[in-house]
């Protein structure tokens, strides 16, 4: 079986020590940014060989790619959940201002700066983004809160559009601000350009 197969398909034991090769990672990439962390640096922290580490992961980029399709699940299929019995504006705000600001938090400045950054990311989680938002949109204007003419597949591209400034920002800034409150401005500006007075 060759690598790329045994990397995803593997046992309870397997998929626990990947996960516990994530954790070590990021807890090294933050207190040393990514940069200086080196694969020998992760395998020796877990115990392991770096041919070990291999097995698990490609690259140091693979894991920054494993840790997103893991805040992904939680933000696009358990955090929807948590926004029941809002109206469909507040889901946006909240999901945008709050939950999403906390996926950055959690890596740190450095980290979500390597992860844009990085040439081998994977980006898919984008589109997970921009299609969670349209749902939101989508909600709002059956609802009739936005205005008649409203584009839902603009408005929601506006959005993400302006997470992804203020994610750029808060980076650039070395995280010298509150980004939860800099991401609800912003939301709430393109959200007036689209709802109903």
């Amino acid at each position: 079986m060759d690598r790329e197969h045994t990397q995803g398909t593997s046992s309870p034991k397997s998929e626990a020590t990947k996960q516990l090769l994530s954790e070590i990672s990021y807890q090294l990439f933050k207190e040393q940014g990514f940069a200086q962390v080196g694969v020998r640096d992760i395998a020796a922290k877990a115990g392991m060989t770096t041919g070990a580490f291999y097995y698990y992961f490609k690259s140091k980029a693979d894991i920054l790619n494993h840790h997103a399709k893991m805040r992904a699940r939680w933000l696009f299929h358990q955090v929807p959940g948590m926004l029941e019995g809002l109206s469909p504006l507040e889901k946006i705000r909240q999901f945008l201002g709050s939950y999403l600001c906390e996926v950055f938090l959690d890596e740190g400045w450095e980290l979500c700066e390597s992860r844009m950054f990085s040439r081998y990311y994977d980006k898919r989680e984008s589109s997970g983004l921009a299609s969670t938002v349209r749902l939101y949109c989508e909600e709002a204007k059956e609802q009739g809160l936005l205005i008649p003419d409203c584009d839902v597949d603009q408005m929601a591209s506006d959005l993400v559009l302006a997470c992804r400034g203020v994610e750029y920002d808060w980076c650039l800034r070395h995280g010298g601000y509150d980004i939860h409150q800099r991401m609800f401005r912003l939301v709430d500006m393109v959200l007036s350009h689209y709802k109903k007075a």
